[in-house]
């Protein structure tokens, strides 16, 4: 038995550790996130307010190899320095992974040593508030099996959304689809909530319908990554409009994960950009229409496929595995 257990232990890492060279993975670091976050840093150096800056303040769960981060100072879109990172604020529980990840990136703002879920309730976090880009690359589901139907996630992301109340930022999220994995009571919960609200306002229902061919319920048993591209977004856009900031969907992808020690599941990755409002009340009444004019939009867009892009595209497959090994060559900084 034990060694059995061992076996597959190992397993379990090796394929991990495979996973960040992974063409898809990259794909969406590259096409998503790296999109993205150009787009914001534009932005950033086309306001006034924030005087020389010209580089984003960045949070993230960089893991082992932090390719997210290289990945991102090459660009200009953070800034690098000799001894590490300035800007960059990020998170891992695991010793052995922090530790990789320090002698990478060096110093940086600021580490926490602990999940996500708690660090966002801490007051050193609230200090390094408010974030330009926020990248959530979770490696679990949204409302794990052995978790709390209320999810300590969903409660961190509201908290990180009250964080940056009436403030600019961009916000990545991604989490794991696996129906096995994932706690029936919670996805009860949630669906509830969302029948709930459409229950008030029947044209989002109705354009929900049009768009999935079924309603909520029935999706969730026929398709439960496409129940999650249709009403997640939907979730993190009225939790915005609380926090006073208007958020769009700028892009949605998803891919499939094959373990040979677990079922298949999906990885699924959703890029929101926020903008705070003005303090007159006919902003905060278009704010308001135009929160609900995405949302409906929302629910018309086919997500990405990522498998079904790279699919049989050997060259796009060749040239991301490429990219990714030179990230990885990157001589790493003097740990902090």
């Amino acid at each position: 038995m034990k060694i059995i257990m061992a076996s597959s232990n190992q397993e379990k890492r090796l394929y991990f550790s495979q996973l960040y060279r992974d063409p898809v993975k990259h794909f969406v670091r590259v096409h998503g996130w790296l999109s993205a976050a150009i787009e914001k840093t534009l932005d950033i150096r086309s306001e006034k307010r924030r005087g020389k800056s010209r580089f984003a303040k960045y949070f993230t769960f960089p893991g082992e190899h932090a390719i997210d981060v290289l990945l991102f100072s090459e660009r200009g879109i953070i800034e690098e320095t000799k001894v590490g990172f300035p800007g960059v604020v990020y998170c891992e529980s695991r010793f052995e992974t922090l530790t990789e990840i320090n002698k990478r990136l060096g110093k940086c703002m600021g580490v926490f040593p602990y999940p996500f879920e708690r660090a966002v309730f801490s007051r050193q976090f609230e200090s390094f508030c408010p974030f330009d880009i926020i990248n959530l690359d979770l490696t679990r589901e949204i409302f794990p099996r052995n978790g709390r139907p209320e999810s300590n996630t969903i409660r961190a992301i509201q908290k990180l959304l009250s964080l940056h109340s009436n403030q600019d930022f961009d916000l990545y999220i991604t989490f794991k689809s696996s129906r096995r994995e994932t706690n029936p009571e919670a996805v009860k919960d949630f669906m509830q909530m969302v029948n709930d609200n459409f229950a008030s306002n029947t044209s989002l229902k109705d354009a929900f319908v049009e768009s999935c061919g079924m309603e909520c319920d029935e999706l969730q048993h026929s398709n439960f990554t496409l129940f999650w591209c249709k009403s997640f977004p939907k979730w993190v856009l009225e939790q915005g409009l609380t926090k006073d900031v208007g958020g769009k969907l700028v892009g949605e992808y998803f891919y499939a994960r094959r373990p040979r020690y677990a079922t298949q599941y999906d990885i699924i990755t959703f890029l929101f950009s926020f903008q705070r409002s003005s303090s007159h009340f006919m902003s905060t009444h278009r704010m308001i229409t135009d929160t609900q004019r995405e949302i409906l939009r929302s629910f018309s867009l086919t997500p990405m496929n990522v498998d079904e892009i790279l699919g049989t595209n050997v060259e796009a497959q060749v040239s991301l595995r490429k990219d990714v090994e030179r990230i990885l060559k990157k001589p790493p900084k003097r740990a902090s």
